[in-house]
């Protein structure tokens, strides 16, 4: 499926997302659904100028995790890969980059991480695939290097599509 279709699909199912978790007050918002029960949609809108995460975890934690860091760096360019996780600790990159399409935005308040992937990559060694048993895990910071983001910053909920 070309990546503009699955954008084109993606953006079918924008105003029905299976879900939408407003997180710490609205700090954090958090979109996402499956299309055709293949591909992820995920959008997280966060009242921050710095990086963006978003990854699925089968425990809730962030070891084992499959993620997608983004933001907008100080020049105006927008950054995003696709990372993994063998502990609490700075993700490594996934060389499979499997992110399908992808848009990031900035503005004096907000960073809005948008992407789509395949809910099951294929790639066993660093994706999980979406499952119900899934968690949702979510993170971020108010810089763009990848600085921890302390205890206040990140969370766990569960998937629910």
């Amino acid at each position: 499926m070309s990546s503009l279709l699955v954008l084109f699909l993606a953006c079918l199912a924008g105003s029905s997302f299976g879900a939408v978790e407003v997180i710490q007050n609205g700090t954090y918002i958090l979109e996402y659904g499956l299309v055709n029960n293949e591909t992820l949609t995920v959008t997280a809108t966060v009242a921050t100028q710095g990086w963006v995460g978003v990854g699925l975890s089968q425990t809730g934690s962030m070891v084992g995790a499959d993620l997608i860091l983004g933001g907008v760096n100080a020049d105006g360019e927008e950054y995003i890969n696709d990372y993994f996780a063998v502990g609490n600790a700075r993700p490594i990159v996934d060389l499979e980059n499997n992110i399908l399409t992808y848009n990031v935005t900035e503005n004096a308040t907000h960073t809005t991480l948008f992407f789509t992937r395949a809910a099951d990559t294929g790639d066993i060694d660093e994706d999980l695939p979406v499952s119900r048993s899934s968690y949702i895990i979510w993170a971020f910071s108010d810089s763009d290097s990848f600085a921890h983001h302390g205890t206040e910053r990140r969370g766990a909920i569960p998937l629910s599509l």
